[in-house]
């Protein structure tokens, strides 16, 4: 660097004269101070002219050579092994390297997180988020943690398979027949994202919520733009689901309020997780629709769904190759382009059906039922399918009467399985069924339910008007009539 004006390259150098020369000026004053002699001028003088010195910057070092990094981590690893024998820390468990140098060919030391937060609760140490995702501090740079083997479903602390669903303007009792439903053939988890509900569905089901069995997100959601799936509420929330507790599960669902897994004869388990053990090579598992109708009904019947909607349609009918998707979270990416289809990450995974047939797009080549089936009760009552067309849908996809009615005429076949298993797995089934009597012995006596007599300030409660949970009337004779003959 050039030297500072009135300096020379070297304090005290001599001239070609021989004479040692100094920055003073011809007025005696060194440029910029006042006159000034003696040892204060000889102090100032040195100070000056070493300052640039003693500023410039060191020369860099040479980077440590590999083996000398390595054998660095190896020397960290030894002393923190040694800080924890003489704290009577555990010892590390069988397969840990702690304290060991790497091996030849240079492959990282591993060690699990439960080795790790033990090593460091020994030392006194708090460990951060982002410490415990790169890799043990105690082992420095050549250490690397080892995935956790969660193969077994029990392994999993939230549940080995859980259920992601979007949910708008669902009747209360039906809500939780659903969970109660899911949670009878295995499911620990249950996420719900709320579409905008008029009332938010967490007053319906707030003792599950307490419990940790369901997990509740409310969302506004946006509407959909021309033909993409992806600016849809419902794409927003599945996603959302998969990038915020695929971690938690080895299997996601991605289904919605009106449809039930159904595990069928030939799957040889009423277990959801133990099935999916079954299929833990593949990217995912389509399951297909098994398509139900109104079975009569003009409004929402007593005693849940499964009891009630029994008219489906064939079992081979076309619509039912729609599928939806259970992921395996190992190779999970996204959400897909439609709600029938997920990516995954590598392009050697795919989706299977039920026996291990590729399955391409939103539907397969034809139904398949035996092992496992998504009931789909689509449409459930006619005053319910009126209800659903006002207030639109999470995926855009907007339905009139004339839908009604085709589904309706397609409806032809008798699909009674799911009867015992909504009598046996779900509390609000029996309980609505309660009310219902209540209602009807209380119309029949001319009371009102909770007491009060007809006649007493009142009129008598006409057949079929008593409201049932969601604020729809019981049904009329004529609807039960229609649903016995379908």
């Amino acid at each position: 660097m050039p030297a500072r004006r009135g300096c020379s390259s070297g304090v005290g150098e001599h001239s070609r004269s021989g004479r040692a020369t100094s920055s003073i000026s011809s007025s005696g004053a060194l440029p910029g101070y006042g006159r000034r002699s003696g040892p204060a001028l000889s102090l100032l003088l040195l100070l000056s002219c070493a300052a640039p010195l003693l500023l410039r910057p060191a020369a860099a070092q040479p980077a440590p050579a590999p083996a000398a990094a390595a054998a660095a981590d190896a020397a960290a690893a030894q002393r923190a092994a040694e800080r924890l024998a003489s704290l009577n820390a555990l010892p590390p468990a069988a397969g840990s390297s702690a304290g060991a140098a790497l091996p030849p060919d240079g492959e990282p030391t591993l060690i699990t997180i439960e080795e790790q937060l033990q090593q460091a609760d020994a030392l006194g140490v708090q460990l951060t988020p982002l410490q415990l995702a790169r890799a043990n501090p105690l082992l420095g740079p050549g250490g690397k943690l080892k995935e956790p083997e969660l193969d077994r479903p029990a392994d999993w602390p939230d549940g080995y398979f859980a259920v992601c669903s979007v949910i708008k303007n669902q009747n209360g009792a039906d809500l939780r027949e659903w969970i109660e439903y899911h949670r009878y053939i295995g499911t620990r988890k249950i996420y719900i994202y709320d579409n905008n509900s008029t009332e938010p569905l967490a007053d319906h089901i707030r003792d599950y919520l307490h419990s940790g069995l369901v997990e509740y997100t409310y969302f506004v959601g946006r509407h959909r733009y021309r033909d993409l799936f992806r600016t849809t509420s419902q794409w927003w929330a599945y996603n959302d689901c998969a990038t915020r507790f695929a971690t938690r599960h080895r299997w996601l669902a991605f289904i919605d309020g009106d449809e039930f897994i159904m595990l069928r004869n030939e799957s040889r388990t009423d277990n959801i997780e133990e099935f999916l053990t079954d299929y833990d090579q593949y990217g995912g598992l389509a399951v297909n629709w098994m398509i139900f109708g109104s079975s009569g009904h003009l409004v929402r019947p007593h005693g849940g769904v499964l009891v009630n909607y029994r008219a489906c349609l064939p079992s081979d009918q076309v619509e039912n190759t729609h599928v939806k998707i259970i992921a395996n979270t190992r190779h999970l990416l996204t959400a897909g382009d439609d709600p029938h289809s997920v990516f995954y990450r590598t392009r050697d995974k795919h989706t299977v059906n039920e026996m291990g047939a590729r399955v391409k797009g939103p539907k397969t080549e034809a139904p398949s039922h035996r092992k496992i089936a998504l009931y789909h009760y689509l449409t459930k009552s006619r005053g319910e399918f009126e209800a659903k067309v006002r207030r639109g849908s999470a995926a855009g996809n907007f339905k009139n009467m004339g839908f009604f009615q085709a589904i309706e005429d397609l409806a032809n076949a008798t699909c009674t399985d799911a009867i015992p298993l909504g009598l046996r797995c779900c509390p609000s089934v029996h309980q609505d069924m309660a009310r219902a009597a209540e209602h009807a012995q209380a119309a029949a006596a001319g009371v009102r339910p909770g007491g009060g007599r007809a006649g007493a300030g009142a009129a008598a409660l006409p057949p079929g008007a008593p409201d049932v949970p969601g604020g729809l009337p019981a049904p009329a004779p004529a609807a039960a009539a229609a649903s016995d003959l379908r």
